[in-house]
């Protein structure tokens, strides 16, 4: 007789099990569509059922299917010891919104979330009812693989918080122990899907100490209760503020900052129209939260854009006056566009605003801007005219409008590390040699008409050793000058006091032609007041800004 099975009857077609004979594979899809309750049920039907729900990898879980609290806690405990080191794709736990049913929280509820995290879980929801809350520990948090996390009335004690291209529907972070907190959204698809109205990103965090948010469109930032901030940095949407009426906390709830970097989004000119009217509503909101504010006493760096000089210079000169003790100051001036711009550059000078302010800290300032940017004299003039001891002054112009972002050529820290403070100590000459060599060199600059050739000059103070007018002449005879370095040591005697009485009204004609000057670097004694003059005066002759490094040193007396 033939061992081949033979084919079923009737009887036994009726009755043959045809799922059971599906791979583990298909069993394991079709489980997913159950509770994990319902999935743990199936072991009942045959011994082909027994395990397969062990290899499913997604787990939901709802507590409303338990009738007490013992009931589910001892189900998630047998659930967790039995399935053992299985992957785990996604853990889903519930709970119902009403009174008497079953709450997800015990105090070995960790346990669970963290056996979902040891397995590389990717995705984790934790949906809590609103009588009680879902206490998570935030240690349980060591892995990288988590992709998605949705938490509904979840406490957990966190110190770092760090979201970077996620979808965030919440609009309030209230924390008693987060100290750092970094929320981006760099993609555009992803900033469109954090909300697509406006609403307000309030932060409540007493403890924070470093706050980082950036490229977050719909959202206005309301900062309270956030004394304890040292650092911030906070790049602004161009869509950030629905209106300007409304009253919004930024600059005003950092009181204790010691560093900040407030800056505008970049944004493409195809939509330069439409980002004018954007960034001007946003200009107006920043400068009126900023007159709020009454004091910034521990801030030492501050890094901004153009939100405040848009038309003239009284929101920035206020900034300087609340930071009675900043010492670096970065500036990234960008291209101001319209009706700003036409009135900045009819703005009349007589009209100028008081621009007085105390900067006795201040030991660097750093200009990033466009190559015509006609605000820059004026706020060098300010700076050097209240620094109480001379700022090293960095000026790099570009071509095109920077957005706070890092400028090519840019020299970097290790490029900087080996310059010196100081010049080399020598002995200093004689007054009266230097001041009869200065007159030598300078009646002989006289004999001069035109250096036609001279693109690079290099040369001590002899020509500013009382006066400008020989370092003006010498300038006007290097009609196509590119660069310029002037080392300014310390002029004595009677030089010197002629220097710091000099009358300005009877300053001497200071015109002359550099359509070719690209670079000027400048080192001086930090108490020189011969800078502000030169300064000023290639300002106001210089068709192109050109990039301007003024380095200050420790006079030795």
């Amino acid at each position: 007789m033939s061992n081949k099975r033979m084919r079923p009857t009737v009887l036994e077609a009726s009755t043959y099990d045809f799922i059971s004979s599906l791979p583990d594979e298909s069993l394991q899809h079709i489980l997913c569509f159950m509770t994990t309750r319902e999935a743990i049920q199936t072991c009942v039907l045959s011994t082909r059922w027994r395990h397969i729900w062990k290899s499913v990898q997604c787990l939901e879980i709802k507590a409303s299917e338990f009738t007490s609290k013992m009931g589910f806690v001892n189900f998630m405990d047998n659930l967790v010891l039995r399935r053992g080191c299985v992957p785990l794709d996604s853990l889903r736990m519930y709970t119902l919104y009403q009174h008497g049913s079953v709450s997800l929280n015990h105090h070995t509820a960790n346990m669970w979330v963290g056996y979902a995290l040891r397995r590389n879980v990717r995705e984790l929801h934790i949906c809590e009812h609103y009588s009680e809350y879902f206490d998570l520990d935030h240690s349980s948090f060591i892995l990288s693989h988590l992709k998605i996390l949705r938490l509904r009335n979840v406490t957990i004690t966190l110190q770092d918080l760090v979201m970077i291209d996620c979808c965030v529907y919440a609009t309030r972070f209230s924390s008693t122990s987060l100290k750092n907190l970094t929320f981006i959204s760099h993609s555009p698809d992803n900033g469109d899907s954090v909300h697509d109205d406006y609403k307000d990103l309030v932060i409540d965090t007493p403890s924070l100490v470093s706050l980082h948010l950036e490229c977050l469109p719909f959202l206005a930032p309301c900062l309270v209760n956030v004394s304890s901030v040292a650092k911030a940095y906070i790049r602004l949407d161009d869509m950030s503020f629905p209106c300007f009426d409304t009253k919004y906390n930024i600059l005003s709830g950092l009181s204790n900052v010691t560093k900040l970097k407030l800056l505008n989004e970049e944004y493409d000119d195809e939509d330069e129209d439409e980002d004018d009217s954007f960034r001007s509503r946003q200009n107006e909101v920043l400068k009126r939260d900023l007159r709020r504010c009454q004091s910034f006493n521990n801030l030492k760096k501050l890094s901004v854009d153009d939100w405040y000089v848009d038309v003239d210079l009284s929101a920035l000169i206020y900034l300087l006056r609340c930071s009675p003790i900043i010492e670096k100051l970065t500036l990234h001036l960008g291209m101001i566009e319209g009706l700003a711009w036409e009135q900045w550059m009819s703005y009349p000078q007589e009209e100028t605003p008081d621009l007085s302010f105390s900067c006795e800290r201040l030991k660097k300032v750093k200009i990033i801007c466009v190559q015509d940017d006609k605000r820059v004299p004026a706020i060098v003039n300010a700076i050097l005219a209240n620094a109480n001891s001379l700022p090293e002054i960095v000026i790099k112009p570009c071509a095109a409008p920077p957005r706070g972002g890092r400028v090519p050529g840019w020299s970097s820290p290790e490029r900087r590390r080996g310059r010196r403070k100081r010049p080399p100590e020598r002995t200093p000459p004689d007054d009266a040699f230097q001041l009869m060599q200065n007159e030598v060199l300078k009646r002989d600059l006289w004999r001069c008409r035109t250096f036609n050739s001279l693109k690079k000059l290099s040369v001590s103070d002899w020509c500013v050793d009382g006066e400008l007018h020989t370092l003006i002449h010498l300038l006007r005879c290097s009609p196509i000058l590119e660069k310029l370095t002037l080392h300014l040591g310390v002029i004595g005697g009677l030089a010197w006091e002629q220097w710091m009485s000099y009358p300005q009204s009877e300053m001497p004609d200071m015109s002359f032609i550099c359509e070719h000057l690209k670079k000027v670097k400048i080192t001086c004694a930090n108490d020189d007041k011969r800078v502000p003059a030169i300064v000023n005066a290639i300002l106001v002759n210089a068709n192109s800004l050109p990039e301007i490094v003024i380095k200050p040193y420790t006079r030795l007396d």
